[in-house]
């Protein structure tokens, strides 16, 4: 996969931007999040020109300088790419053409002076609206052909900006205002009919893809500065890391596709591959130098002597993880601490199926991941309650409320639930409770557990060894999907 990746939407048409920079990755317009998830694809430059920002939040600053932190080159240009350089240049994102620089100067200040309402991808993200920006560069090139003057070019200009951006047209404008002044009707409307629009975000577009083309990765300085961690951007790196690209690109790599694949035609699956690497994270956020004294062997020796939970098949993807083999050291103490046997998971199989809303089947078919799901919750609480934390009622409460608000379970299904007929009432809420406690404290994040950003990976590998190991469990089609062969 090539190092280079576009968001690409309205300010320039997809098969043009593939013939100035072919071996770039192109994406639909960016929105909040997209870099983020894009960092677990190594990316070597991002080029940002369109952006999502109404419909749903913007590509956040904090994300980008994340990247340029990471040694990613990031541009921008033409569009919300502009915007985010103008902004930003000054921490080490690259921006690129007139409307950048125009932000950059201060001369155009507004966020709308780029906004246009667009078609979907499938439509190729036509845009319908005529931009600010180029609004502006066409009627000043009307004034220095001396197709309009300087009053009437402030006239159309101050018309346009007064109307609700998805509405803005130059030749409405004209049309408009031609009734009250003859000069508009007579020269502007049959030059703009001959002539078009100035497309400077076209232009923009164009010139920092032939740009790049033509350049290298050029070698970026280490930023003196530090992304802040905050409640958001966590958050937000959170979500990205366990989301699947939204749109199907086929050069993307063959595990992006898997996953596309099973959050398809497996939602609740996804959700538990997405559970274990959450749940990993979280365990290997709580290691520090004091947890790490005791050698793994003897604790192995341990669990064989007193016939405890032996976690050397289920967790031999992290026992021989060059980076994060800590988590292995990590529940080995747990299972010895706790005295965890294989009876005590098997009793509580059916709370956690329960809880994920499984059927028979799927919990017949993700025994492994449930149980490794429950020995990371035992091994997390057990971290939690040395240094003194609790669940409070309130707090159980309120994640109640958020669980049945998100299922949207009516009212009347909430007592069954809370009270199921196929699994313990007592090992079910003991479950609960050790649930929602370590999904309610606050994690803190090492360095190495932030910039990684392929714990859904390293979760979805072993989800597939597990059905590996009994391809009658699963459909032979959907596990050659998902195995790629």
């Amino acid at each position: 996969m090539s190092g280079i990746h576009v968001y690409l939407g309205p300010s320039l048409d997809r098969k043009t931007a593939k013939q100035l920079l072919p071996h770039a990755h192109y994406h639909p317009p960016v929105r909040c999040g997209d870099v983020v998830s894009l960092l677990r694809l190594s990316p070597k430059k991002i080029i940002i020109i369109d952006g999502f920002y109404e419909s749903v939040p913007a590509v956040w600053h904090k994300e980008i300088l994340l990247a340029i932190e990471l040694g990613v080159a990031v541009w921008g240009a033409a569009s919300i790419g502009a915007l985010r350089a103008a902004e930003l240049y000054q921490l080490g994102m690259q921006g690129f053409g007139q409307i950048f620089h125009q932000f950059k100067t201060g001369v155009l200040t507004d966020d709308d002076e780029v906004a246009v309402l667009h078609g979907d991808e499938q439509n190729g993200f036509v845009a319908i609206n005529d931009s600010m920006v180029n609004i502006r560069y066409t009627c000043q090139e009307a004034v220095e052909k001396e197709i309009i003057s300087n009053e009437i070019k402030d006239r159309l200009i101050a018309y346009c900006k007064e109307q609700f951006y998805p509405y803005r047209s130059l030749m409405n404008a004209a049309t408009q205002l031609s009734s009250d002044d003859p000069q508009i009707g007579s020269t502007f409307i049959p030059w703009l009919r001959i002539h078009g629009l100035v497309d400077l975000k076209r232009q923009d577009a164009i010139t920092v893809l032939s740009h790049c083309a033509a350049n290298d990765y050029p070698d970026i300085p280490k930023p003196t500065y530090e992304t802040p961690m905050t409640m958001f951007l966590r958050n937000t790196t959170y979500y990205a890391n366990l989301t699947p690209f939204k749109h199907d690109c086929g050069d993307l790599p063959q595990i992006e596709k898997q996953l596309q694949y099973l959050y398809r035609h497996a939602i609740a699956e996804y959700r538990l591959v997405a559970e274990l690497a959450h749940f990993s994270r979280c365990l290997f956020s709580l290691q520090t130098e004091t947890t790490l004294l005791i050698a793994q062997a003897p604790l192995i020796a341990y669990i064989h002597t007193h016939e405890l939970y032996s976690p050397e098949m289920d967790f031999s993807f992290y026992k021989t993880h060059a980076q994060f083999s800590v988590i292995y050291d990590l529940i080995c103490q747990s299972i010895c601490m706790i005295q965890l046997k294989p009876e005590k998971l098997d009793a509580y199989l059916p709370a956690i199926a329960h809880y994920y809303d499984l059927n028979p089947e799927l919990t017949a078919r993700n025994k492994s991941i449930l149980r490794l799901l429950l020995v990371l919750v035992f091994s997390i609480e057990l971290k939690f309650e040395m240094c003194d934390v609790q669940l409070t009622t309130k707090n159980f409460r309120e994640q109640l409320k958020t669980l049945f608000i998100r299922r949207s379970y009516p009212k009347e299904k909430r007592e069954a639930w809370l009270f199921p007929e196929h699994c313990d009432n007592q090992i079910f809420h003991d479950f609960l409770s050790r649930y929602f406690k370590v999904t309610t404290v606050y994690y803190p994040e090492s360095s190495t557990a932030y910039y990684y950003f392929k714990w859904m990976y390293d979760a979805f590998n072993f989800y597939v060894s597990s059905l590996s190991r009994d391809k009658q469990t699963f459909a032979d089609e959907s596990l050659h999907a998902l195995t790629g062969g």
